[in-house]
């Protein structure tokens, strides 16, 4: 038994909503009083695409082989707690506070997939199976590390970060770094895409040899998953199961950065008068610029896909109807991140198949969710 999921979009965050305090013209933003509270330490927004391109299978006496190629894109943005709480009361200028921005930006990992795989059913009480997937890597950018810290005060805001950043993206070969290998970040706003790029001059091209072929193919940051789950009925009406999915990683190794940027800065305000024309915000941009430098090297990386446990148990009411609940745990960027669902499936005839869900995860946080779907027999399932 196989799922097929081509869109998947999460959010692992509370949910409040930002107002002005128009009664006393404050500029200060506040939230709804229970916002801060509903937040994780980290909160993620994540989209992941996997539209399949090629897939086949067939069938020998209990056993069942398939082969698939995928298009795989994974997208999460992560923004830590307390940049809501520097939002709420950063600006207090009679109190001290300490803020943590580290882990905050996106990360983004789109690669290539052919899995080959084989399952076994043992008269449909207990089925086994697993895939292999090969992975080619196209393009990556992941926190490999964040330490960003600031400390606000009527005198003085001290600001000090450690962040390591890798990028790897086909062509991206003309970046402006000087001679001790710092990042020309003015330079950089000035140059054009295609300056930046070092796309050949006629696309064709990249496919008339075989290191253009190994460029858009990915050959040249190879990486392997593993898929691996069971599903046993003890009793005649009663299903558990357990499953590991995308254990694997992707070696970038062609078309990478890794910026390295370290600031321990205190600003401590800017002299002005009042005939000067002044931008408190830019001021600060500026201090912030020229006490900070991005260093940069090429050197290979490996990044982690984002594995997915799954325990779950199903109960059958009738043929066509079923409730179950699963426990899912996503790990990412070495962070667990735990969901608990039930549902109720109901499914008349042959193909077409309808379930009512409900999720609880986070801080009491939970998510409804009502699905109409198609069976592809013996193949999958797509959803709408």
């Amino acid at each position: 038994m196989r799922l097929e999921e081509l869109v998947r979009v999460g959010f692992d965050y509370g949910f409040g909503v930002a107002f002005a305090d128009e009664e006393n013209g404050s500029l200060v933003p506040t939230l709804d009083p229970d916002f801060l509270d509903n937040l994780d330490d980290y909160n993620s927004f994540r989209l992941e695409l996997g539209p399949p391109f090629l897939s086949t299978g067939w069938r020998k006496e209990n056993m069942y082989y398939t082969v698939d190629f995928t298009e795989r894109m994974d997208f999460g943005f992560t923004i830590p707690r307390d940049m809501f709480d520097f939002l709420v009361s950063g600006m207090d200028i009679n109190s001290a506070n300490r803020y943590s921005f580290g882990g905050f930006g996106p990360n983004i990992n789109y690669y290539h997939e052919l899995a080959v795989g084989v399952s076994y059913n043992s008269d449909d009480e207990f089925q086994i199976g697993g895939r292999v997937k090969l992975l080619f890597g196209m393009v990556n950018a992941r926190n490999q590390e964040s330490e960003i810290n600031l400390r606000t005060d009527i005198g003085e805001w001290v600001f000090d970060s450690h962040i390591q950043y890798n990028i790897t993206v086909p062509y991206l070969d003309n970046l402006p770094i000087d001679t001790d290998g710092t990042l020309l970040i003015d330079s950089l706003g000035n140059m054009e895409t295609e300056d930046i790029f070092g796309f050949p001059d006629d696309l064709l091209d990249i496919i008339r040899t075989f290191d253009g072929i190994k460029n858009i193919m990915g050959f040249k940051n190879p990486g392997i998953a593993l898929d691996f789950g069971f599903n046993y009925r003890p009793v005649e009406k009663v299903i558990v199961s357990a499953s590991v999915l995308n254990l694997g990683f992707i070696r970038w190794r062609n078309s990478l950065y890794n910026f390295t940027q370290e600031t321990d800065y205190t600003f401590e305000g800017v002299e002005y008068t009042l005939d000067d024309d002044w931008d408190a915000g830019e001021a600060l941009l500026d201090s912030l610029e020229n006490a900070t430098k991005i260093r940069v090297t090429k050197n290979a990386y490996t990044s982690f896909l984002s594995a997915r446990v799954y325990l779950g148990a199903a109960y059958e009411l009738t043929e066509k109807v079923r409730f179950g609940g699963v426990f899912r745990t996503r790990i990412h960027n070495y962070k667990f991140y735990n969901q608990f669902t039930i549902s109720a499936n109901y499914q008349p005839f042959g193909m077409l198949s309808g379930s009512l869900s409900y999720s609880v995860y986070g801080k009491d946080r939970f998510l409804a969710n009502n699905v109409i779907g198609l069976r592809e027999i013996n193949k999958g399932t797509f959803t709408i």
